[in-house]
Order: structure tokens, then sequence, then C-alpha cells
């Protein structure tokens, strides 16, 4: 017996998938669109008035690349932010927004990302003129004495940082212990994002940094949960230190918010010594 409930919700999210990457076809006509990772979430209903349960898994979020032709109206940065709402809209999206020219000059040169999402992806949409425009011709230029140093320079960035922030925090200069531990985060964060993706996102947005690092090292996601009022509150203060600690006279950071926020900074800095 075909159990409907879970055929209508399965048909539901692979109609979800195809129309968060048909409204980026729609609205910003790219000339390739590849699929780098989906999250899923598992469901489990039971019930004394059925001689059913209903269990299965769900698409709850998608990654993508998207490459597009150099834009004319808008940098790459407000089209990424134009693009990610537009397609969250229907389905929780975190893009790589790339022009084409670069993402071809990546694989024409063995750029380590190129290399794993031409080897390990397909486009799920592809502009005819492009159909045989990505190909790895030549080795990953992203060696293990690259990746090892890669590794070392982040790591030590962040600890040194880290380190920073406590000097602060004794001295009870709140808010430069809170921009400190920004910066050793967004170290950390950036170096999870170079390892895995081979990748480096040159910003300081730390729930950017933090989606995308999430793709690489799931646990990294489970540090910021933001489920409730008071996990947003604080991080939305974390995300206000870059800028606020030093430039806003305003600003102010109470020391329970602060250990707290070190202690999760402290968690991220060790799991990325388990690299």
């Amino acid at each position: 017996m075909i159990n409907t409930f879970i055929y209508t919700e399965a048909t539901k999210v692979v109609d979800q998938k195809l129309n968060c990457i048909q409204s980026i076809q729609d609205a910003y006509q790219p000339d390739a669109i590849f699929l780098l990772g989906t999250k899923h979430n598992q469901y489990k209903t039971e019930s004394i008035f059925s001689a059913l349960s209903n269990e299965g898994t769900f698409i709850s979020q998608l990654f993508l690349l998207v490459l597009i032709p150099k834009p004319e109206k808008y940098t790459i940065l407000e089209m990424h932010e134009m693009m990610e709402r537009k397609a969250s809209n229907i389905l929780p999206t975190t893009c790589i927004l790339l022009e084409t020219s670069t993402f071809i000059h990546w694989c024409s040169i063995g750029h380590s990302f190129a290399v794993k999402v031409v080897n390990s992806s397909t486009p799920v949409y592809c502009n005819n003129q492009y159909a045989n425009s990505f190909q790895i011709h030549v080795e990953s230029e992203m060696n293990a004495n690259l990746l090892q140093r890669t590794y070392r320079e982040g790591l030590e960035k962040s600890n040194e940082f880290f380190s920073g922030a406590e000097l602060y925090l004794i001295r009870k200069q709140y808010q430069l212990s809170l921009f400190m531990l920004h910066q050793a985060a967004e170290q950390a964060l950036s170096t999870f994002i170079k390892m895995g993706l081979g990748y480096y996102i040159p910003i300081h947005n730390v729930e950017r940094l933090l989606r995308y690092a999430g793709w690489t090292n799931h646990a990294v996601s489970c540090i910021f949960p933001l489920k409730s009022e008071e996990d947003k509150r604080v991080f939305k203060l974390f995300q206000r230190s870059y800028i606020d600690s030093r430039y806003n006279p305003e600003f102010t950071v109470k020391y329970c918010d602060l250990i707290v926020l070190r202690d999760k900074v402290s968690e991220l800095l060790n799991q990325l010594k388990m690299l």
C-alpha cells in the first residue's frame, strides 16, 4: 500500500528544488548552475489511529554554484544577496556566485575549487553556449604542501586573535574583546572554507561564513544554532561587533554575553584543530 503522505511530501520537495533553480534562471539568466549540496531533515509520525507510520527525509537547504556573465547594473555581491533572497523564498539556499569567465579560467589552471566542482558535479542547468566549457586539463594547483600551509596559517591567526580576546577580557575592555573573538571566528571559518571548498570568500559576515563552512564540516553548524530569540540576540551582537566595537561609542557588551560568545568561538577553534 502506498503511503500517500510520503509520496505527496517527496513530490512537493522535488518541486521546491526545481522551482528554486527555475526562479534563478528566470530572474538572472545565468550561464550555468551546479548543485553543490543538499541538506535533509528527517521526519517520523506515528498515531494510535493509523496502522501506518509516516517517515522519510526531505530537502531543507540547497547549495548552488551560479555562473553569470559580467554584471552591468549591480556588483557581484549585490547580485549574490538578491539571488539568495529570491531563491530562499522557495527553499533556503546558499549560493556561490561567479563570473563564468572566472570559473572557466579556474578550470584551465586546475584551481582546486573548479576541480572539485567539475569532477564531482554536473550542471543542473547550462546554456548551450557553455556545454563543453567546464573541463579540467591540468592537475589541481592546491597541492598537499599548500593545503598544509593554509591550515597552519589559519589556525595560528585564529589562536592569536583568541589570545587577544582573552587579554582584553582580563582588562575589562569587552567591546575590543568581542571584536577579537569576531576576528578569530572569521579566520577559523575562512580556513574551514579554504580547506573544504578550495575557495576563498573575502567577506566579514560571520553568518554567511558559517553557512559556507557548514557545508564542509557539519559540526560547525551546531555551534551557533540560532533557534531561540536569545540565540539570535547574542549572535546579532556578535555580528555588530566587527564595526560597532571600534566605531560606535554607544555600543556596549555585557560580560555574560561575552562569555557565551567566547565559549562558542573556543568550540569553533577546537573543531578547526581536529581537521
